[in-house]
């Protein structure tokens, strides 16, 4: 079933292109660069001579960030207790085994039946 035709006025149009207007003002259009069509218009230049692509390089390895964190923290740390740098990596929390932190701050731990 096809929908109706919705009436809209002069004044909806403006109120919908205004935006536009003021946030397009000054802005030339013919300054900007199409880089993937500079680049689709060199692969296709080149496959026209002939001539084999270039590979792109490699790119570089990815950076741990999680380990460069840790070790900013390490050497901040080292810095404001005046311990060496080279401390060994993280240390994990000690367990508590089964009974578990409630019992060590004196609560009861809440029973499950089976």
């Amino acid at each position: 079933m096809p929908t109706p035709a919705a009436t809209v006025t002069d004044g909806e149009i403006q109120a919908a292109l205004e935006p536009a207007d003021v946030l397009g003002a000054g802005y030339d259009l013919a300054s900007e660069r199409d880089r993937y069509r500079e680049a689709v218009d060199q692969v296709v230049a080149v496959k026209v001579e002939g001539r084999r692509l270039e590979q792109p390089q490699a790119p570089a390895p990815a950076v741990d960030l999680m380990a460069a964190l840790e070790e900013s923290v390490r050497k901040a740390h080292a810095a404001r207790s005046g311990e060496p740098a080279n401390l060994p990596g993280r240390k994990r929390a000690a367990t508590r085994g089964k009974k578990g932190i409630a019992a060590a701050r004196g609560r009861q731990r809440p029973s499950v039946s089976r």
